[in-house]
């Protein structure tokens, strides 16, 4: 793709998919918050990947080799789930400890009645981290790499620094703490997506990751 070929779909995707979030406020629906919307994602973020795919031209791998990269998946995508929950226990516990309330929040809200209900979460979930992985680990700081001229070293730090604050602010609807929560959050799956060379270990994660927030926000109620 042209150099201005992507600078323009790289303007049209910053402005019209990123930053709608960041000035998300309480209450406002919220991409991934409906069936429609998560569809939506899928779309979106199905586009990005077969665009990522298609520029990078991947070598084909033996049988031994993809099994390696799964192996690698797997154990990346694990302790990128364990860094997610260290890192909600350690800001859940500072904001209690400062009487801020609680650290984070359900990244949805739902009616638990109903098997369907249920489905639609899960279904939502999926598709929010998926979308999430391919939007802010991959497609922002490669762009950005891209655009900013990769054999500048400051190029590196400005695609990960822009797709790491994208991200973090995204969930400032949720209140400050979630920002500093994401931002942590936000750097282990970059890590993960460098690591494993794709998003699909990250996406894993970060599913399993916002499902026990649900769990945990559900439970809470129901315990309160």
């Amino acid at each position: 793709m042209k150099k201005r070929h992507l600078l323009i779909e790289f303007l049209l995707i910053f402005f019209f998919i990123v930053l709608p979030p960041v000035f998300a406020s309480k209450g406002m629906p919220l991409p991934g918050s409906s069936l429609a919307s998560a569809a939506a994602e899928c779309v979106i973020a199905f586009f990005l990947q077969l665009q990522h795919i298609r520029a990078h031209a991947f070598p084909k791998r033996t049988k031994k080799e993809q099994f390696s990269a799964a192996v690698r998946g797997l154990c990346w995508g694990a302790v990128c789930l364990g860094t997610l929950m260290i890192i909600f226990a350690a800001v859940q516990a500072l904001s209690l400890a400062a009487g801020a309330g609680h650290a984070a929040q359900s990244p949805v809200q739902f009616d638990s009645a109903g098997i369907s209900a249920w489905i639609c979460m899960a279904a939502s979930l999926a598709a929010g981290a998926f979308f999430e992985e391919v939007l802010y680990r991959q497609y922002l700081p490669e762009t950005v790499k891209e655009l900013a001229g990769s054999g500048r070293k400051a190029a590196v730090w400005e695609a990960e620094l822009i797709s790491a604050a994208a991200f973090a602010l995204a969930h400032r609807y949720l209140g400050w703490i979630a920002v500093f929560n994401a931002a942590l959050c936000g750097a282990s799956l970059r890590i993960c997506r460098e690591k494993t060379g794709s998003v699909y270990a990250g996406a894993a994660a970060h599913f399993v990751y916002n499902s026990t927030l649900v769990l945990f926000s559900v439970l809470l109620e129901k315990v309160v």
